[in-house]
């Protein structure tokens, strides 16, 4: 019987957590309500932008710390497993390779969405938010490294996969090491253009375009407005004070 109830108030928590965080913040953008502690008036674009992101963030496995933490205690902790998990298992995926081809894709495609879909609510939704801190900024940014990170490799995965990226020569092999994967897909990401290997069909350069689209919204987008945060909250008189540095 406790451990129903156990259940149970995990499962609470769980739907709680997503009606909170994604439901009522949706509700409240359209009405022009949100945030709730500043209410500001958001254009039609943006409420039909927002709409599809938060209800991919409804769906997303990060809600399930609620079932490890219904009280919000500690979930700072679990969310820290959480991307550890991710991190751990992708470039399991891209070493080891444990899982089917199609299983794998759609795990690392999942992870890459997933991603995306956070940053975009952090920079786009939360950051309108008058309470967001200085700590809150610092992790943020910090996340923002692990997930490039990530993606760079969920990309090398998609290589190794369902790509066909060869040596740029005319006898050239097709990329089938972890390394050489990794490689093209940080080249990719950092628009060198070594030349070295290239897309031999269209699915590939589908896999390149995907990579760069995200390349521009991290390095052009996420980046530079996290750095634009911090730079505004360190020059505040709020965070002069040590005391109110939280």
């Amino acid at each position: 019987m406790k451990k129903k109830k156990i259940h149970f108030t995990c499962f609470k928590a769980l739907i709680q957590r997503i009606y909170q965080d994604n439901i009522c913040v949706l509700k409240d953008i359209w009405l022009n309500k949100y945030p709730n502690e500043e209410p500001k008036k958001h254009t039609f674009l943006e409420k039909l932008l927002l709409t599809p992101l938060l209800i991919f963030r409804a769906f997303s496995l990060s809600n399930f710390v609620s079932f490890f933490s219904p009280s919000g205690n500690n979930a700072y902790l679990f969310i820290d497993l959480y991307i550890l998990f991710w991190i751990i298992l992708i470039f399991i995926c891209l070493f080891f390779s444990p899982f089917s081809p199609l299983l794998t894709v759609i795990l690392v495609s999942y992870r890459v969405i997933d991603i995306i879909s956070y940053q975009l609510c952090v920079l786009l939704i939360d950051s309108q938010r008058p309470s967001w801190k200085l700590a809150s900024i610092r992790r943020s940014f910090l996340f923002s490294f692990l997930n490039l990170l990530e993606i760079l490799a969920a990309f090398a995965i998609l290589y190794l996969t369902i790509g066909n990226i060869i040596e740029n020569r005319p006898d050239g092999l097709r990329i089938d090491s972890p390394g050489r994967a990794f490689y093209y897909s940080l080249v990719t990401m950092a628009t060198l253009g070594y030349g070295e290997f290239i897309p031999a069909d269209d699915n590939s350069r589908y896999i390149v375009t995907a990579e760069l689209l995200t390349e521009i919204l991290f390095i052009l987008t996420i980046i530079p407005a996290f750095v634009s945060n911090i730079t505004n909250q360190l020059g505040s008189r709020q965070y002069r004070d040590p005391d109110k540095r939280k």
